[in-house]
């Protein structure tokens, strides 16, 4: 969650579609406590801000597996018992299934009939990141071992970040747990997280809906 707030405070990421999203299913009249009000599709905006988050700055490296004996992979034979590992860091940033990686564009999460969002966007490739085959987008691992609290992470992630979209203009780091370039100093082993000492100012909003 802290990631997704920093990457809001560095690219300056306007919030305005998070905002527009909640205000939508306000309308709906869902109870909010049902995690009916909260579903990917109709908060696909607020998806996406978490989901480049992850493709950008993955927790973790992966975790290596190895075979009990010799397989092939991708026509290299493999030795029994030596590590192999899915590394999201190479894939996120492959030009050949992100256009412009580099880049935070949210977007690329949200199908392009949600017309709604994005009438003066001009982003070239929304919604490309949701044509990606089963395999190449795997926050939580892949195969039989894979995280199955993903879901549940995404879905308590929406609410954090519109709930704090709603609550606060703005928010800042407040100077502590920050490399010398003023980057968040992260605590990189067993997992990528921000150190204990890092801290965030906040700026409520003048008219709290």
């Amino acid at each position: 969650m802290s990631d997704s707030l920093a990457m809001h405070y560095k690219r300056n990421i306007d919030l305005a579609n998070v905002r527009t999203e909640f205000k939508s299913r306000l309308d709906s009249n869902l109870n909010q406590n049902e995690p009916a009000f909260w579903k990917e599709r109709e908060l696909a905006y607020t998806n996406g801000v978490l989901r480049e988050t992850l493709r950008l700055y993955p927790p973790g490296a992966g975790v290596p597996r190895s075979g009990p004996q010799d397989f092939a992979l991708a026509g290299y034979r493999i030795p029994a018992g030596t590590p192999v590992m899915l590394d999201p860091r190479i894939g996120n940033l492959d030009p050949q299934l992100y256009e412009n990686p580099e880049d935070f564009e949210p977007l690329r999460w949200v199908p392009e009939n949600k017309s709604s969002l994005t009438e003066s966007s001009g982003c070239p490739f929304q919604g490309t990141a949701l044509k990606l085959g089963i395999g190449l987008w795997f926050p939580g691992g892949h195969g039989a071992h894979k995280c199955p609290g993903v879901p549940l992470a995404e879905l308590i992630g929406r609410i954090f970040l519109t709930k704090m979209a709603m609550k606060f203009d703005s928010w800042s780091f407040s100077g502590e747990g920050l490399t010398k370039d003023g980057d968040i100093d992260y605590v990189k082993i067993p997992v990528r997280i921000p150190p204990d000492s890092f801290g965030m100012i906040f700026k409520l909003c003048s008219i709290v809906e």
